[in-house]
């Protein structure tokens, strides 16, 4: 199969081709992870779990049973599951997943031919749009003391989290931390993946979570203003552009409002830019925004490691997000692709999703998150698993992050 990992948009092009500086970490990922011509993968899970003050393990129901407070059919929700909580780490370890995809062989002392390179995205810049929760609009330090902590257990370097509202947020509700938990999962994962890059939050309305199309169109524009100009630094600048991630999805393709996403994505103020969005856990569902043509839509796997990171077994997940938009044409960088099957055949249609799937289901154990929203760090089990389509879409922006420090 010919590549679709699109590393970054030139001139608002959908999907340019990769440029050579960057072929050896895409080379690794493309070896490793489960690419998919028409992402026809299907079952749904969403966040839904006690408060910070009394978690539970092994929470998990569909969001739609569960009664999210969607003001909309087109409201936008999270795209991952809280499966239990302990106070160490439990769940799939950073290292793991770094073996897992080859990321490790990509390190100085297995690439001589890149003798500075880092491989933990030096120079580079990602973008995390989510929603807060209320105690971050008092006292914004707490974000940071949850990544500095997941750090120390993962064993990689902490960082800071450079915040910005991108809208008044005073009407933010999220009295379950649904939306809250989620974006500390994405930096944390997107950090842990390149933890020499500078990380940013976006933050914008939600209700418990749920986020409106305008308030996302928002924090992605803030995101891009973010990102557009380069930044000087005494020795080496970092060059415009970098990785925007976002870990929500519909629950079904929106029409119109893809149009508004497509074409505030496909400006010219996004060249260099990066979109990595989750498919969404609705099975068999195409989701905005990951039905554009200009994002990379990561969908999930079902896998098993062992203490190592060597893969045991991998598989598409069926509760994954997928499918052919009614919407978005075949976009030229998949017209050709074979599909897989009992009858071979060339994709022909809509925009197929995901474009790529990654690590979201784990049988039981998910990945290691931190999250400890009290001001005091009181919470005696901040340690959660988390799995869904959202992890994956985190972890990818992190590699293609890494990627960048080679241009």
């Amino acid at each position: 199969m010919s590549s679709h990992l699109p590393p970054r948009n030139q001139k608002g092009s959908a999907r340019p081709a990769l440029d050579q500086a960057a072929k050896p970490i895409i080379e690794t990922l493309e070896n490793r992870v489960l690419l998919s011509g028409s992402g026809a993968w299907t079952g749904f899970d969403a966040v839904a779990h006690g408060s910070h003050h009394h978690k539970t393990a092994a929470v998990e129901q569909s969001a739609l049973r569960a009664g999210y407070p969607r003001n909309s059919p087109t409201d936008i929700m999270p795209a991952g599951i809280i499966r239990g909580a302990g106070n160490a780490p439990i769940g799939i370890h950073l290292s793991q997943i770094r073996h897992l995809y080859g990321l490790d062989q990509l390190d100085p002392a297995f690439n001589p031919n890149f003798p500075l390179y880092t491989n933990l995205g030096e120079f580079s810049r990602i973008v995390v749009v989510g929603a807060p929760t209320v105690e971050i609009n008092d006292n914004p330090p707490i974000r940071v003391g949850n990544l500095n902590k997941w750090s120390a257990g993962e064993g990689v370097p902490g960082g800071a989290v450079i915040e910005d509202f991108a809208q008044d947020i005073t009407t933010n509700t999220d009295p379950l931390d649904n939306g809250s938990v989620e974006t500390t999962m994405a930096l944390e994962w997107a950090h842990g993946m390149a933890p020499f890059a500078d990380l940013f939050a976006e933050y914008i309305n939600s209700n418990n979570g749920v986020i409106a199309p305008s308030d996302l169109l928002i924090g992605i524009q803030a995101a891009i203003d973010t990102l557009r100009n380069p930044v000087a630094g005494p020795i080496n600048s970092e060059p415009a552009g970098g990785v925007v991630v976002l870990p929500f999805a519909s629950v079904t393709e929106l029409g119109a409002l893809q149009q508004q996403f497509d074409a505030l994505m496909q400006s010219a103020a996004t060249q260099n830019i990066t979109f990595v969005v989750a498919s969404g856990d609705v099975g068999g569902a195409v989701a905005t925004p990951g039905a554009s043509p200009y994002v990379t839509t990561i969908g999930g796997t079902v896998f098993r490691v062992d203490a190592a990171g060597n893969r045991l077994n991998e598989a598409a997940w069926l509760g994954s997000g997928g499918g052919q938009s009614t919407i978005e044409p075949l976009p030229a960088y998949q017209q050709g692709i074979r599909l897989n099957g009992k009858r071979r055949r060339t994709l022909t249609g809509g925009r197929a999703t995901p474009d790529l799937s990654l690590v979201a289901r784990t049988n039981g154990t998910g990945m290691d998150v931190y999250y400890d929203p009290t001001p005091n760090n009181s919470d005696p089990a901040p340690w959660l698993t988390f799995e869904g389509t959202s992890v994956g879409a985190a972890i990818f922006a992190g590699a293609v992050a890494d990627a960048n420090e080679l241009r």
